[in-house]
């Protein structure tokens, strides 16, 4: 896999991987608006992967901010249920995405402009 391709579809894989769990545990605790959330960030990430190839790096960078927010979402719902530690992970997850997404943006302006 070239590196352009592994740099932009690895962070959407991963965060498939973490929504689909977080949709798992949603439709478990019956709580089907959240997992409905998370059901549809694993079809947008896997979509992105598989359809959206003109602009890789901008379709990465835009649902970067999206599971950003989809993951500090999780994190409020978490900290409203009353965890302890979980809520930690998702806030951190969600930095996380912020931060690939701005570095994929700075990218993307030195590629295309």
């Amino acid at each position: 896999m070239e590196k352009t391709k592994l740099r932009t579809h690895l962070p959407l894989l991963i965060a498939a991987i973490i929504f689909s769990l977080a949709t798992f545990g949603a439709f478990y605790n019956q709580n089907y608006w959240w997992g409905l959330l998370n059901l549809f960030m694993v079809i947008a990430n896997l979509a992105a992967i598989k359809y959206f190839q003109k602009y890789p790096e901008l379709t990465t960078v835009f649902l970067g901010i999206l599971n950003a927010i989809v993951a500090f979402i999780t994190a409020w719902i978490f900290i409203e249920a009353g965890k302890e530690y979980i809520q930690f992970t998702w806030i951190l997850t969600g930095v996380i995405y912020l931060f690939v997404s701005f570095r994929l943006l700075n990218l993307a302006q030195q590629k295309y402009l």
